[in-house]
């Protein structure tokens, strides 16, 4: 897995003693942050396009969901592929497991914008229906539905300042 040897910096992005939460927003926020969009990729294997993502920056959605992918399992994160089955061409994300449910987990930047860091199926299925255009429709009856409570806005700017709230928050309930 890219990152397990230690020379993409992965412990500068989480550290151990961090929540599932809190580790998979900060992998959330690294991807977003160290990948620009290309709209192509090397779709032979992910592992593959994940080393290339992590080493030259660059890529398309395939190249966010390996990405995440690699990062998301080095964090002991269990995580699934979901791809869109209809729409406008393809389109890869990931369900990442925190809170005892699988949330939507799509660091691939939308032009319509909108953050997709743990997202219930009823926040996705809104804004694939309205704002997305059909973004993400995926196999809903082939994966686990998600949690009902909602961990994140999708337009929320300030979402790294409310993260250590929403965390004692969430120790609390």
């Amino acid at each position: 897995i890219p990152g397990s040897d230690g020379r993409y910096g992965f412990g500068r992005i989480i550290k151990k003693d961090w929540s599932d939460r809190k580790k998979a927003t900060a992998i959330y926020n690294y991807t977003r942050g160290h990948i620009a969009y290309t709209g192509n990729s090397n779709k032979s294997s992910w592992e593959k396009e994940a080393s290339n993502g992590l080493r030259y920056g660059r890529g398309d959605c395939f190249t966010y969901y390996c990405v995440s992918r690699a990062l998301l399992t080095r964090a002991g994160i269990p995580n699934i592929e979901v791809t869109r089955v209809q729409g406008y061409g393809h389109h890869w994300w990931n369900m990442a497991y925190v809170n005892g449910g699988f949330y939507h987990f799509d660091t691939c930047p939308r032009k319509a914008g909108g953050r997709f860091c743990l997202v219930t199926d009823a926040q996705l299925k809104n804004y694939s229906a309205t704002v997305g255009k059909r973004s993400h429709i995926w196999a809903y009856s082939q994966k686990p539905k998600s949690p009902e409570k909602v961990l994140y806005q999708f337009f929320k700017r300030e979402q790294e300042d409310n993260d250590e709230e929403n965390e004692e928050n969430e120790e609390n309930d």
